[in-house]
C-alpha cells in the first residue's frame, strides 16, 4: 500500500453544502482533528475525499444522491495528495461530469475509458481499492465492517493491498485462464484422437475389402488360365490326328486330282490351326513374359502364372 499524505479536500454542491467550495486542510500538522454537532458535515467531508478518489460516496448511498437537492448540479470535489517525492490533484464532478488526474500539475492522458481511468488511479497511483481504502484509511461507523466478518473475496484483497501483493492475485487469475485453455486442448485432443481411430478403422475395413476384391479377380484369371491351356490341348491333339489322316490318307490316295484338291483343304485346315496355335502360344509366352495383366494393370501372380 502507498504512503499517502493527504494535504487538502475542497468540495461544492455535495449533499447540503451550497454552490460555494468548502476546503479542508488535512496537513496543517502531524494530526489534524475534525469535531463538530451531528449534521455539520463532517461525514460530508469523507464522502467528499472517497468520491474524489473512487467515485462513489463513502456512505451507503447512491452516487447520485451526493448531488446538493436544492442546485440539481454543479457537484464538484478536489482532492490534493502526496505519494513519495509526487503530488498529485484528483478533480472530480457531477452535472457537469468531469474525471481529470494531475500528477506534479500535470493532467494524466485521457484517452482511454473512464473505468480504465479510474483503475490506473488505484492500481497504480493509490495502490488501495475502494474496500481496502474504506476498512484501513476511513473508519466510519456507518460502513466499517470488522475485518473478520469480511467476505473471504475482500479479506483477501485488504490483506493484498496492505502488504502489496495483489501478484498473486494475476498469478491466480492466469493459471485459472491457463487450466481453462489446457481443459479446452486436452478436448481437442481427445477429439482428435477419436478421430484418427475411427479413420484407422475405416481404413483397414476397405484395405480388408480390397484384399478379397484381388483375390477374387486372381482366381478369375487362374481358371480362365486353365480353359485356355485345356483348349490349347485339345487342338493340339485334333492337329496331331488330322496330321495322322493327312499322311495315311495320302499314301491311300488313287485319284491324284482328288487326292489335290483333298490336299489343298487339308492344307488350309493345316493353316488355320497353325495360326490359331501361334496365337495361343503367343498368348502363353504372354504370361511368361510379363507381370502385368494388361485389363486390370495389377500384378500377376507367380503362382498363377506357372
Amino acid at each position: 500500500m502507498a504512503n499517502i499524505v493527504f494535504e487538502s479536500v475542497r468540495y461544492k454542491n455535495i449533499l447540503s453544502t451550497g454552490n460555494t467550495f468548502t476546503e479542508v486542510q488535512l496537513n496543517r500538522s502531524k494530526s489534524t482533528l475534525i469535531i463538530g454537532d451531528n449534521g455539520a458535515g463532517k461525514s460530508t467531508m469523507l464522502d467528499a475525499l472517497t468520491f474524489a478518489l473512487y467515485g462513489k460516496p463513502f456512505r451507503n448511498i447512491k452516487k447520485n444522491q451526493l448531488v446538493n437537492s436544492v442546485n440539481g448540479k454543479g457537484l464538484e470535489v478536489e482532492a490534493r495528495f502526496s505519494i513519495g517525492g509526487n503530488k498529485y490533484l484528483i478533480i472530480r464532478g457531477i452535472k457537469k461530469n468531469k474525471f481529470e488526474i494531475y500528477k506534479n500539475g500535470e493532467m494524466l492522458n485521457q484517452d482511454a475509458s473512464i473505468r480504465d481511468y479510474q483503475a490506473y488511479l488505484e492500481d497504480t497511483i493509490l495502490k488501495l481499492n475502494y474496500k481496502s481504502f474504506g476498512q484501513v484509511v476511513v473508519l466510519g461507523s456507518s460502513t466499517f465492517v470488522p475485518f473478520m466478518q469480511l467476505k473471504a473475496g475482500e479479506r483477501r484483497e485488504v490483506i493484498e493491498d496492505l502488504l502489496d501483493i495483489q501478484i498473486f492475485t494475476v498469478m491466480n487469475t492466469l493459471l485459472k485462464d491457463r487450466l481453462s485453455e489446457n481443459k479446452t486442448a486436452i478436448t481437442d485432443i481427445k477429439y482428435n484422437i477419436d478421430l484418427l481411430n475411427n479413420r484407422i478403422t475405416s481404413s483397414k475395413t476397405h484395405n480388408e475389402s480390397i484384399r478379397q476384391l484381388r483375390e477374387g479377380e486372381v482366381d478369375k484369371l487362374k481358371e480362365k488360365l486353365r480353359e485356355q491351356i485345356a483348349i490349347i490341348e485339345t487342338q493340339q491333339e485334333a492337329v496331331d490326328t488330322l496330321i495322322t489322316e493327312v499322311s495315311d490318307l495320302t499314301g491311300e490316295i488313287a485319284d491324284k486330282a482328288e487326292t489335290k484338291a483333298k490336299l489343298k483343304e487339308l492344307q488350309e485346315l493345316d493353316r488355320e490351326l497353325v495360326t490359331k496355335h501361334k496365337a495361343l502360344t503367343k498368348e502363353v509366352e504372354f504370361y511368361h513374359d510379363h507381370d502385368n495383366c494388361p485389363t486390370c494393370k495389377q500384378g500377376i501372380d507367380h503362382q498363377f502364372k506357372e
